[in-house]
């Protein structure tokens, strides 16, 4: 089920606009930043990755189709990521470490609405405990309501290189990407035919993972002496790219093939 939208903004012509992007910004040097362009970009990828969510994919079992929700999930929590930093620096004037910690808090979650639904599959086919899904189910809500509450500073933070936040962000970052990305090849191991969407959605979390890390280790970044616009730029450029990822990801799935293929040739027919 192909759309216009998907031919026109096929792979590389989503390239070369995250390419012109980096480069128009760089060369503008404050100029995106003072007058908010960085964040009007951002809104545009934020609602090309959410029309994805509003987009019929024919995945007949029923058990691929919580991974394909968990994706979908995943989008639309990494694209609030935004939101919320953007009225945190714009509306609510929130102190900076708030900002940063939430939206990591948002970018964990998003990563485990995938391996919830990846961990469901597996489940399923393995017949295991269903531990673990109520864990990551847990965990994800768990990162969803501390990012508000630190967000609305009902509890303080700080990402001082001399406090322990940082550090435990950093590894609870690389667990959740190492564990996320894991799920994932179990999925791709088992199900070729979603090879394309797994792959898509690895490349987002490595992706996201790094802008995590930049946000949580800013203050180290600053003392090398990068500017600090400079880490305001690499956090969107990263938030684009990612989204691009997440957009391609679905794209792939309008055109599974095989059984897939024929089921949807059927259902055409009958129709």
């Amino acid at each position: 089920m192909s759309t216009k939208l998907e031919e026109v903004l096929n792979y590389r012509v989503l390239l070369l606009i995250n390419i012109a992007i980096i480069a128009v910004a760089e060369l503008g040097g404050h100029s995106f930043e003072e007058t908010g362009i960085i964040h009007l970009i951002a809104i545009v990828f934020v609602a090309l990755g959410i029309s994805r969510i509003f987009v019929h994919y024919d995945a007949y079992d029923r058990y691929l189709r919580l991974l394909i929700r968990g994706g979908s999930l995943a989008l639309f929590v990494f694209s609030a990521s935004h939101l919320l930093e953007f009225l945190g620096y714009v509306y609510f004037k929130v102190y900076e470490d708030a900002i940063f910690v939430s939206v990591v808090n948002f970018y964990i979650a998003s990563m485990l609405a995938v391996t919830v639904g990846a961990e469901y599959f597996l489940h399923t086919l393995k017949k295991n405990s269903t531990a673990m899904i109520r864990i990551l189910i847990t965990s994800m809500i768990v990162f969803l309501s501390l990012a508000l509450l630190i967000f609305f500073q009902k509890i303080l933070v700080s990402l001082g290189l001399d406090t322990p936040t940082p550090y435990i962000y950093a590894i609870l970052v690389l667990g959740v990407s190492f564990l996320s990305v894991n799920r994932l090849l179990e999925i791709k191991k088992h199900v070729s035919i979603m090879t394309g969407f797994v792959n898509y959605f690895i490349a987002a979390f490595i992706l996201i993972t790094v802008s995590a890390l930049q946000y949580v280790f800013y203050e180290a970044t600053g003392r090398m002496g990068i500017p600090d616009f400079q880490i305001i730029y690499t956090s969107h450029f990263l938030f684009y790219g990612a989204l691009t990822l997440m957009f391609l990801a679905f794209v792939r799935l309008t055109n599974l093939g095989g059984v897939y293929k024929e089921a949807e040739e059927y259902e055409k027919n009958n129709h």
